[in-house]
């Protein structure tokens, strides 16, 4: 079995590795972050940011813990390559596979957990953000991670093993904590419901209490730190936040849209497959949720008449994760997002485990059982195979990518602009500036423009860049309108620069072009110039940190370690 589960591993390494960097998606939160990382890496560590990403399109800020992983992934591979920036994501991608394994090795045999986790490493999902950077593709992993040892806790004896394991639930807490905010939340009340139901929380001293806080805090301390220069700046933000959720639906109409999401996501990760607007279909993933529930009820009841306390407290781990879930969606219904799903993903694959449990435990025939288990399996692996190789064959041959039946989900996760074409476009302009040695100006909105900022800057080619307004006015520079739209440039550059003609377009993908755009000769400046509606290409990178009364203004602005210690 355990060369079997390297197997797994191998498989894994390699699905996620295949053409990583050519059709690496690169966009704008990718660019953006990688430009925070590209300050660092120049101006040494004291120009870490205190604070991460920012949540959704508020001023709201995650925790720094993204950003320092992949400012180390650029120290030690000596690049700022975009490829780079990938590799936190892609390690603990593969690393969750294994930990999978062990966590359902603590209710099923290895022939179960192997198949099981075979299909959770060849996941849609699961292979395709791994394969870029994006600060809740790690949450999988720490998340298992945290339940694993909550389940190990309890399970130990000797105090040096608890202290252990009380250490791992606090590391593994602090950093999915700061890949999105769920996490910050769903954590700490799986852990309190799992520790009081399975009588866990009499095995904590307040020992190990202290230490486990102690570790929270040092995790924690480049958010505090920001805190107390910016006078609590970003919970100001996090408390605006909270008062802004929408409250525009009923009470029963919220229970009624989670219970459809909770559905439709949790088949949809399993099989791949999404109808929401089907009845039909809501009524069938909707059973497998039921269904599922039903089957853990079932040996919860097995398991307590046999008084098995390790394999207990598995389901009742199991049970407290998908209450979470639910309950902490509930302020979300009605706008529920894919991602939102990622710190209770692998729940999906529980299910199916215990259906193929139950399975073999209604079949006597054991060969019988095998064969519908392997069968299904089977199935359900092609359906993401098919999946995975759509969005391959697209990238292949540079068209839109065609999967079985309609799945939006798939064709969206799947369908964008690879790395390798940007490059390639990025590289002809910088051949085009330095040729005619104009001024360039780009214009696009921030996915496919802020790829280019970044490849321009980490250019060994000094770049004259600007950001395009629609009222630049300079008769003698180059101006380029980047669109990734399937129709090119006709209808992309109408308003894109005021007074201009498009010149040409140079196509670069099925899907991915720059608009080449002309001021006529003799342009005159007589159009009035609007306030506001000019771009600035130099960012000002280096301002220091300039502390207002307001600490909502104060979020506006990062603040980075040197803030703090000059």
């Amino acid at each position: 079995m355990f060369v079997l589960l390297l197997l797994i591993i191998f498989f894994t390494v390699l699905i996620r590795l295949y053409h990583l960097s050519d059709w690496l998606h690169f966009e704008g939160d990718q660019a953006r972050d990688a430009l925070v990382i590209k300050k660092a890496i120049e101006g040494g560590p004291s120009f870490l940011p205190l604070l991460g990403p920012r949540a959704g399109g508020t001023t709201l800020r995650l925790g720094p813990f993204y950003y320092y992983m992949q400012y180390l992934s650029a120290k030690l591979f000596n690049s700022l390559d975009p490829v780079v920036f990938v590799y936190p994501d892609l390690i603990v991608s593969i690393l969750a596979v294994p930990l999978f394994y062990f966590l359902l090795r603590f209710y099923f045999n290895d022939f179960l957990s192997l198949i099981v986790v075979f299909l959770y490493s060849v996941s849609f999902i699961s292979v395709i953000y791994s394969r870029h950077a994006w600060n809740p593709n790690g949450i999988p992993f720490w998340t298992i991670l945290f339940l694993y040892a909550l389940l190990r806790f309890t399970k130990a004896e000797k105090n040096s093993n608890k202290l252990f394991w009380i250490i791992i639930c606090a590391l593994s807490f602090s950093v999915a904590s700061q890949l999105h905010f769920l996490a910050l939340f769903s954590l700490p009340i799986v852990g309190i419901i799992y520790l009081f139901w399975s009588k866990g929380y009499q095995k904590i001293s307040y020992r190990f209490v202290f230490i486990g806080l102690l570790m929270i805090l040092l995790m924690y301390l480049p958010a505090i730190l920001n805190e107390i220069k910016t006078h609590g700046s970003n919970f100001a933000q996090f408390t605006k936040a909270l008062e802004s959720k929408p409250s525009y639906l009923a009470f029963w109409q919220k229970i009624l849209d989670l219970l459809k999401d909770n559905a439709d996501y949790y088949f949809f990760f399993l099989t791949t497959f999404i109808y929401s607007k089907s009845g039909s279909w809501f009524f069938l993933s909707g059973a497998f949720v039921v269904f599922s529930l039903l089957i853990i009820l079932f040996f919860y009841r097995i398991e307590k008449h046999n008084e098995n306390k390790n394999r207990l407290n598995f389901l009742k781990m199991v049970l407290s994760w998908f209450v979470t879930s639910f309950l902490l969606l509930f302020p979300f219904a009605g706008e529920v997002r894919l991602r939102y799903f990622f710190s209770f993903y692998p729940i999906a694959f529980i299910f199916l485990a215990f259906v193929l449990k139950f399975i073999y435990f209604k079949i006597r025939e054991k060969k019988i059982a095998a064969a519908l288990v392997i069968l299904l399996v089977t199935v359900l692996t092609f359906f993401h195979a098919e999946a995975l190789w759509a969005g391959t064959k697209g990238f292949l041959k540079d068209r839109d990518p065609k999967v079985l039946f309609t799945r939006e989900i798939i064709v969206g996760e799947i369908d964008h602009v690879p790395l390798s074409q940007i490059k390639t476009a990025a590289a002809y302009l910088i051949n085009r500036q330095q040729k005619e040695g104009k001024i360039l100006y780009i214009r696009g909105n921030m996915a496919v423009r802020a790829p280019f900022q970044y490849l321009f800057r980490i250019s060994k080619i000094p770049v004259n860049f600007k950001l395009m307004s629609r009222y630049s006015d300079d008769p003698e520079a180059l101006y380029f309108y980047i669109t990734s739209k399937k129709n090119g440039c006709s209808d992309s550059v109408s308003n894109a620069l005021i007074g201009s003609v498009l010149f040409k377009e140079h196509k670069f993908g099925h899907r991915f072009f720059l608009c080449e755009l002309k001021l006529p000769v003799g342009f005159k400046k007589s159009r009035p110039l609007e306030k506001n509606k000019i771009f600035s290409e130099n960012e000002k990178e280096d301002d220091d940190f300039i502390l207002s009364d307001d600490p909502l203004e104060n979020a506006r602005q990062r603040v980075y370690w040197k803030d703090v210690l000059k």
